[in-house]
């Protein structure tokens, strides 16, 4: 790990390529997912909606464009990675749902 500064929830580094403050966003992004993905059977879809962009995206949508213009694009698939993750258990009920009703 490269010697870095925590200066207002952001995570600065000498060569101020984000890269630490992205993997500290991914870390905690993905334990709301796993949150979000054991209160997803009990919930409709509106509310995971809700709770994906309150707890989820609230973690990137915090000063993006301090960070934004840094990412690489192996960081970029990590944000995208857990995007994806948190979607797949909203969207999952409704997957099955219409499997059914097809079959």
């Amino acid at each position: 790990m490269r010697p870095s500064v925590q200066l207002l929830d952001n995570t600065l580094d000498c060569t101020l390529t984000f890269t630490d403050h992205i993997l500290n966003l991914c870390k905690k992004a993905g334990r709301s997912v796993n949150a979000l993905a054991r209160l997803s059977k009990d919930l409709d879809v509106k509310s995971n909606l809700v709770l994906f962009q309150s707890f989820v995206m609230g973690h990137f949508n915090y000063c993006p464009c301090v960070w934004h213009f840094g990412r690489r694009t192996d960081v970029r698939k990590m944000i995208e990675n857990v995007e994806f993750r948190c979607l797949k258990y909203i969207y999952k009920c409704i997957i099955i749902l219409r499997l059914l009703m097809e079959s």
